[in-house]
């Protein structure tokens, strides 16, 4: 009889978190918190020792924590997972582990980032389940990569794994649909850092597409957010414009949930595609949240803010303008900056336009002349 118990409430347990994790799917995510702690109630008893499956209910309140930015509470539940979930091993650890992985990844702590993927990798290969394990780790490690700026090894990763613009957005099998809109997600982070921002957004379209379709409300922010970053990466007035009306579209999906690092996880970039939101006056309550949760200095939004530009300067075209300032030629602007020369002369024409300028030494006085160069 009390097996019977027991097993009856390992089930109401396991199905708790099945819904929780459905909520955190359409974006519910303080649904899926109050869930999630429902069943953490439930698999601890008087004394307060845990049932294993507590673990479950840990990871997902961690995974929710590290998305509120509250990266020590996240750290918390997430060790206490481990410490549950590492009586039987298996998947559950993996993605523990990896989920840790990013948590110091937001804190800056690239090597223990390193050092927990690789546990989950050895976790990978000792189970051998199925290839799905290994190709989450390999997904864990590349946007590690492009976090420390390995971008070459990033590129090695989707030739190795037969990733391009072409591939699908969704598996054959729908077991693997999650995994493949991981991975293509995280072709398209690779072309961005790569600065190839048409290939970025050949992928993205039909991913958001399915994402959209399936009300998959935390994929589709991450979507529209990477599709304003690949739009900023094409320095026109128009792409500007599409860019920012994509980033809207995330921003107003993700407030009312207070998503935090599904936008800052994606780097200096989407910084500054946020200082220009700000300038708009797009959420300026929310957007003024999430730069605080880069870093950002209330003076330097305060600058961003009142930057006399119709269009602000992207981040890339700050960093452009700055070195076409000093004696540089374009090729050795190219080569500081790890970009083709073609694409300096890009930027360098989206400045001249936005300074209504026409030559280096034109764009180079407006600069210090409106305080954007000192």
């Amino acid at each position: 009889m009390i097996g019977q118990q027991t097993g009856n409430l390992m089930s109401s347990i396991a199905a708790l978190c099945n819904a929780a994790g459905l909520c955190v799917v359409k974006g519910q995510l303080y649904k899926a918190k109050a869930i999630y702690q429902r069943a953490l109630e439930l698999a601890t008893d008087n004394r307060g020792h845990m049932l294993p499956i507590a673990g479950r209910a840990l990871m997902g309140l961690g995974e929710l924590a590290r998305e509120w930015n509250d990266l020590e509470a996240a750290t918390h539940y997430l060790t206490r997972s481990l410490e549950q979930t590492q009586q039987w091993g298996g998947f559950g650890t993996l993605v523990c582990y990896l989920t840790l992985a990013r948590v110091k990844v937001a804190q800056g702590d690239f090597d223990q980032a390193g050092d927990l993927i690789q546990r989950a990798r050895q976790l990978a290969i000792q189970t051998d389940v199925s290839d799905m394990d290994d190709a989450l780790v390999a997904v864990s490690q590349v946007r590690l990569w492009i976090a420390q700026g390995n971008i070459e090894a990033a590129q090695s990763w989707a030739r190795q794994r037969g990733l391009d613009a072409d591939t699908p957005a969704q598996a054959e099998s729908p077991p693997f649909h999650e995994l493949r809109q991981a991975e293509v997600a995280t072709l398209a982070r690779v072309y961005l850092a790569s600065e190839q921002p048409d290939e970025a957004l050949q992928v993205l379209e039909p991913l958001l597409q399915v994402a959209e379709k399936l009300s998959q409300t935390k994929r589709t922010i991450e979507f529209l957010a990477l599709q304003s970053l690949a739009l900023s990466q094409t320095p026109s007035k128009d792409n500007t414009e599409k860019a920012l009306a994509q980033l809207e579209r995330a921003l107003s999906l993700a407030e009312p949930e207070s998503y935090v690092r599904v936008f800052v996880d994606e780097g200096p970039a989407m910084a500054a595609l946020l200082r220009q939101a700000t300038v708009r006056g797009i959420a300026p309550g929310y957007v003024s949240t999430l730069l605080d949760a880069f870093g950002m200095e209330k003076g330097e939004r305060v600058k961003a803010k009142h930057q006399p530009l119709v269009e602000p300067l992207s981040e890339r075209e700050l960093d452009v303008l700055k070195l076409l300032a000093t004696s540089l030629s374009i090729p050795e602007i190219a080569q500081e900056l790890f970009i083709s020369a073609s694409t300096v002369r890009s930027h360098t024409k989206s400045i001249y336009g936005k300074l209504d300028v026409h030559s280096r030494m034109q764009a180079i006085e407006k600069a210090r002349e409106l305080e954007i160069l000192d």
